[in-house]
């Protein structure tokens, strides 16, 4: 009774043993790699039948594991042709893998680039897939035939393009300040040399004879025309004469069409971004500006010819 029942124990403490030495190896070949077949004990006898009846009895029976060269099995980096020929095996009708000029096609169509070379979605309805096959391409074409019918040339070349440069001033533009500086001082040689003298015979009596019209201009320099108590330089409606002039001088520069004012650069690029009613108001207080700053020059060539004309009189009575 004792030889049966120690039998069964011995061979029960065997299987304990055998499946804890191939879990251990097991864990042994999962850690180590490689090295794991110069650490594993091959070597180690098979169990004897009786035992082998007893664990396939109890049920404890492990099938033993085939031996495994973990050198040759454990997988290889893969090599940098293999990559490479990778991507130029795969298959270029896959509608999903964008290529080069897919992209291209992509950026123009955002930017609205208009004269691109052809491209695969440029070619005739036959030889374009369908919609269902590659619906991006009809996308993009859509998108590139939205942006050219709006006329938003926004592309590279575009803003590749030089800034129109500006018209040269024409020559009745560069005339301007001379015919300005003419009249005003042909106004004033009529009022010292014919205007003036003739008001002051009327006034006084005395003939440009006895008192030279110079004298009076000379003392002009030292004296107002008050102190000389109605014998000094005769007072004349200049003035209003010098307003009609301004208005003729003007007027012909509205019709001729050189009336029109220079912004600067900064303003002339920033005037077209700003709302409607705005551009034409500054435009109009830029013609506002050109009208004064043009009737303040006529007014400092007046001074100077009166300068001019007292210091020629000193000159002359001398």
């Amino acid at each position: 009774m004792s030889s049966p029942s120690a039998a069964r124990a011995e061979a029960r403490r065997k299987a304990i043993l055998g499946r804890g030495s191939d879990r251990l190896a097991k864990l042994t070949t999962s850690a180590r790699g490689e090295d794991a077949s110069s650490y594993i004990q091959t070597g180690i006898p098979a169990r004897t039948g009786a035992s082998t009846d007893l664990a396939s009895f109890t049920g404890e029976e492990t099938p033993p594991l085939p031996h495994v060269d973990v050198s040759r099995t454990s997988p290889s980096p893969p090599s940098v042709s293999g990559a490479a020929a990778a991507p130029a095996s795969a298959d270029p009708q896959d509608p999903s893998a964008w290529t080069d000029d897919q992209q291209r096609q992509l950026m123009q169509a955002l930017m609205g680039g208009g004269g691109a070379p052809r491209t695969p979605f440029s070619l005739p309805h036959q030889s374009q897939p369908s919609a269902d096959a590659d619906p991006m391409s009809t996308f993009l074409a859509q998108l590139a035939q939205a942006n050219q019918a709006q006329g938003q040339s926004y592309g590279p070349a575009a803003a590749a393009k030089p800034p129109v440069p500006p018209m040269p001033p024409s020559r009745f533009q560069n005339l301007i300040p001379l015919i300005h500086a003419l009249c005003m001082w042909f106004l004033l040689g009529f009022f010292v040399l014919w205007k003036e003298p003739g008001v002051y015979a009327e006034k006084t009596g005395v003939h440009q004879d006895e008192i030279p019209m110079w004298r009076r201009w000379q003392m002009l320099g030292y004296r107002r025309p008050e102190d000389e108590g109605g014998w000094g330089v005769q007072l004349v409606p200049f003035f209003w004469a010098l307003m009609t002039l301004e208005i003729m001088l003007h007027t012909i520069r509205v019709f001729t069409g050189h009336a029109q004012p220079n912004p600067p650069k900064l303003l002339a690029l920033a005037i077209h971004h700003l709302p409607p009613p705005i551009p034409s108001l500054i435009m109009d207080a830029l013609r506002y500006l050109q009208l004064g700053n043009s009737f303040v020059d006529d007014v400092a060539m007046i001074v100077f010819g009166i300068g001019v004309v007292v210091m020629a009189a000193g000159w002359a009575a001398a």
